[in-house]
């Protein structure tokens, strides 16, 4: 306990010493009594622990300065404290990485007169910590909730008994149902999935995540009831929620309208079937035209018989490359990776359209291929995404110009080129060239094709881990580059 004795001139007498020493050394609170010079004559061991100053002995300013940008404002309610002889206080005051409520009182003397003060000090670290945490969970529950209204897919909460805690807008876009309507309502009566096949209901999947804690997702060909009665195709999943003990307490089910996708899917499947279906009449055709055309050996017949065969020879062509484009399109095509010699490859492909570039009067040069370049890919994928290329480099190339090959291997990778001299891609067109049916506008009219080739050259080249892109100017020809990774 401080034993200092104050001045008489200093206001706090002796004989006051002990009395306050009595009442403030047990405080919690951080208390510090001062004279009337502001010298603290008692400080409680609180306040030492919460400021890191002596006892007794130093004066008030060291202990308004520790605030740093508080003190001034500390020192003027000190100054109104004692001039005015009212106790006043500063809510909340920070030092370092606490936070204090801070009251100043004056001391009154036998006579009336104010004969020093106190400083207490409250800690409210707790409460301010807890105020910011209520505040950061706040923020972020805004935050949750403003994700939610954004996505597009619906999002249902559901608790242990299976009612609705929790409803988005799309859940209500998509089922037709208000939040107003359905929360605290139960789910199966608001949210009825039910399967295509036999009307039953679907809800497994919202069982097994609550049981098997676990996410799962719904069947494929699950219907939607909405709010009117019509039926809307679904998908997606369910997965649990947990307590604060790890227990479930209930699921979240994502639904999303698959219309459209369902809708594209049996497109693809319409469209891969009819070209399926045209394939047998265009094979019979072809065989029938060149039959005819064998036993006539008039000119002028012979010529509208190669004119028709190279028509049907086209049609043939164009009906293969779209089952190939459905085969994409339903993730169908899997790459089957085996040992490939590339020089081998390479060769095999520039032989398959060197009559086309003699028809052409197209010049094909193919650099020397090490022979020692082999890797891991899948051949016949290769071979197509080569043959597509070059193909198009001799089809639109100018007559008398040439097309050249070659291979390299690039920071690990094999990099094939095929560049041509030709017609070159328009510099607006050439960010649709990879997609489905592109033809440029500056491929003469007579030309052929359904415009199918690079686009699967593209996906054959994504299946193996590798990318495609050109360079072009029109009028001037074009620069492919295929990059394939060797391991």
């Amino acid at each position: 306990m401080p034993t200092s004795n104050a001045l008489p001139e200093s206001g706090i007498l002796p004989r006051h010493l002990p009395i306050i020493a009595a009442l403030v050394e047990s405080q919690a609170d951080g208390v510090a009594v001062f004279d009337n010079e502001r010298r603290v004559v008692i400080a409680n061991p609180a306040m030492s622990s919460m400021t890191g100053l002596p006892r007794e002995g130093f004066y008030l300013q060291e202990l308004t300065r520790l605030f740093q940008e508080h003190h001034v404002k500390i020192d003027e309610k000190l100054n109104e404290a004692i001039t005015k002889r009212k106790a006043t206080s500063l809510e909340e005051i920070s030092l370092v990485k606490f936070y204090y409520e801070m009251h100043i009182s004056p001391l009154i003397g036998d006579d009336g007169g104010v004969i020093g003060g106190a400083v207490i000090l409250h800690d409210i670290t707790q409460f301010k910590e807890l105020a910011l945490a209520k505040a950061e969970i706040d923020r972020q529950k805004t935050q949750f909730e403003t994700f939610l209204e954004c996505i597009g897919d619906g999002v249902v909460a559901i608790d242990k008994d299976w009612r609705i805690v929790l409803w988005n807008r799309a859940a209500g876009h998509i089922s037709g149902w208000d939040k107003a309507e359905v929360l605290g309502k139960p789910f199966r009566e608001i949210v009825r999935f039910i399967r295509q096949r036999d009307q039953s209901e679907n809800i497994a999947f919202i069982s097994d995540a609550i049981l098997k804690k676990e996410i799962r997702f719904m069947e494929n060909h699950t219907n939607l009831i909405r709010k009117d009665g019509r039926e809307i195709p679904v998908g997606d999943s369910a997965a649990p929620v947990y307590g604060t003990d790890g227990e479930v307490t209930g699921a979240i089910i994502i639904f999303r309208d698959v219309t459209a996708e369902r809708d594209a899917q049996l497109l693809r499947s319409s469209f891969a079937y009819a070209s399926h279906q045209l394939r047998t009449p265009v094979v019979k055709a072809l065989w029938g035209l060149e039959a005819a055309r064998d036993f006539t050996s008039k000119k002028k017949v012979r010529d509208h018989m190669d004119a028709a065969i190279s028509a049907v020879k086209s049609i043939r062509k164009m009906t293969s490359a779209m089952l190939e484009t459905a085969d994409i399109d339903q993730g169908r095509v899997v790459p089957k990776f085996g040992k490939v010699g590339l020089a081998d490859v390479i060769a095999a492909v520039v032989e398959s359209v060197r009559k086309s570039a003699a028809s052409h009067k197209i010049a094909v040069k193919v650099e020397p291929v090490n022979k020692v370049i082999g890797f891991r890919s899948d051949k016949k994928m290769l071979a197509k995404i080569l043959h597509e290329v070059m193909n198009n480099a001799v089809m639109y190339g100018r007559k008398k110009g040439k097309v050249r090959v070659n291979a390299s291997l690039t920071n690990g990778d094999v990099v094939i080129e095929v560049e041509d001299d030709g017609i070159g891609i328009a510099e607006e067109q050439q960010g649709i060239v990879f997609t489905k049916f592109f033809r440029g506008q500056n491929i003469p009219s007579e030309s052929i094709g359904a415009g199918l080739g690079l686009f699967i050259a593209k996906s054959y080249a994504e299946l193996l881990k590798g990318k495609i892109w050109f360079t072009s100017v029109e009028g001037k020809g074009s620069h492919f580059f295929i990059r394939l990774p060797i391991s």
